[in-house]
């Protein structure tokens, strides 16, 4: 067979191809000290090699949503620590005052101390973490307390909501990261327990009639008169009425309270939106039948705190005593929402070192399929090398054509 000089060329130019592109090869392992630089270095390996990178991955943005939730909670810490040594400070002074040897004088200067720890727990009750306040629940861009004054009493409101947060910390895994300030500082709750109203049609709903009460035998219609604090308002029921009726007149009435259908659905609620009044409602026949005569007060921070002061100011030491017996299960509830800040801190910390820890390790078998054996890659580098470099000589060899060779 004749071989032609175009045949020659492209056989030379194939071969120096081929050994220019394992030695490109070669060198770019040596300069990335990787085996795999694209999936078709190791077919078999790649999936291997991405499940790898994908744990690492997610544990590396695990760590991240832990860092912040730790920075969270490292403020949240500070602020319950902060809340609890003011709340002794509190204790302190009511046992003081509440004392034979208080009077008028040292109560009225002890009230001043008094509001001066309320708007600091008002403060810290309002701690933001950046931009977000962590005890608003899911509205953290609203501050979660106002101290106000309402109908010439002065009371603290809760703005936040209910929402609880979760985040993710590992594969399937959540925690909860907020705490509702409610529950902490200024519960609500505040509430008169409607009495069973023993209707025909149980459970009751908004469309329930009024007429259903009582076995069947109705309410009488009149007036029920509701206080909250220094808030009156006086609701007017009629015979016709139904339950959905009566909770509109009453959350209508704008005196922060709410009536709500309880749990059970066999009675109503009533609950004050604000710390530091007496919620009652006057005790009449209408009132009874509809179940909601009672008097409750707000056992939290700021509702107790709010009545040591009065008692301090109105110099009544029965108010002074029974506000300090008070606030030692408001300091608990304090303290047990700083233990639970610290027991979830300690958990972030653990789980943290653990994604640590696996992180390593699947590092360094991620690094045993793609690292490259260097002394290998460097002796293949020679060889390559050296490959190359006879074929370039020897081809220069061959082919050495001149015009006198077309000539002959």
């Amino acid at each position: 067979m004749r071989i032609s000089t175009n045949m020659v060329y492209e056989k030379a130019y194939r071969n120096l191809t081929l050994a220019f592109d394992r030695f490109i090869r070669l060198q770019e392992k040596m300069a990335t000290g990787k085996r795999i630089n694209r999936p078709s270095d190791a077919p078999a390996d790649v999936p291997q090699d991405l499940l790898y990178r994908k744990e690492i991955k997610d544990s590396q943005e695990y760590q991240s949503i832990i860092n912040h939730a730790s920075s969270w909670m490292s403020v949240a810490d500070t602020s319950l620590s902060n809340v609890v040594q003011l709340l002794n400070n509190a204790k302190a002074i009511a046992l003081q005052q509440g004392s034979d040897s208080a009077d008028e004088q040292t109560r009225m200067s002890a009230a001043l101390q008094v509001d001066s720890l309320i708007s600091q727990i008002v403060q810290l009750a309002n701690t933001r973490h950046g931009n977000r306040y962590i005890f608003s629940g899911y509205k953290t861009r609203t501050q979660p307390f106002s101290r106000e004054l309402v109908a010439g009493k002065e009371v603290v409101r809760y703005n936040g909501d209910d929402g609880v947060m979760f985040i993710e910390i590992g594969k399937g895994v959540k925690m909860q990261l907020n705490q509702i300030g409610k529950d902490i500082f200024s519960n609500p709750d505040t509430e008169i327990q409607g009495a069973n109203v023993n209707s025909t049609s149980s459970p009751i709903t908004e469309s329930t009639p009024l007429s259903t009460f009582n076995g069947g035998s109705g309410v009488n219609a009149g007036t029920v008169t509701i206080h909250n604090g220094n808030q009156t308002a006086v609701i007017t029921v009629n015979a016709t009425d139904t339950v959905g009726d009566i909770l509109q007149a009453i959350n209508n009435a704008g005196i922060n309270v709410e009536a709500e259908i309880n749990q059970d659905g066999t009675g109503i609620n009533i609950r004050s939106l604000v710390s530091g009044t007496e919620l009652r409602v006057e005790d009449n026949q209408t009132a009874r039948d509809l179940g909601i005569v009672g008097v409750a007060e707000s056992e939290d921070i700021f509702g107790v705190l709010l009545r040591l002061k009065d008692g301090l100011e109105s110099n009544d030491s029965n108010k002074i005593l029974k506000a300090a017996n008070q606030i030692d299960s408001v300091l608990d509830k304090a303290l047990q929402a700083w233990v639970e800040v610290g027991t979830r801190a300690k958990r972030l910390e653990m789980t943290r070192t653990k994604l640590g820890s696996e992180t390593i390790n699947t590092t360094e078998l991620l690094s045993e399929i793609e690292d490259a054996d260097m002394a290998d890659v460097t002796v293949k580098l020679a060889k390559e090398q050296n490959i190359y470099q006879s074929l370039l000589k020897s081809i220069t060899t061959i082919i050495q054509p001149s015009l006198l060779d077309f000539l002959k």
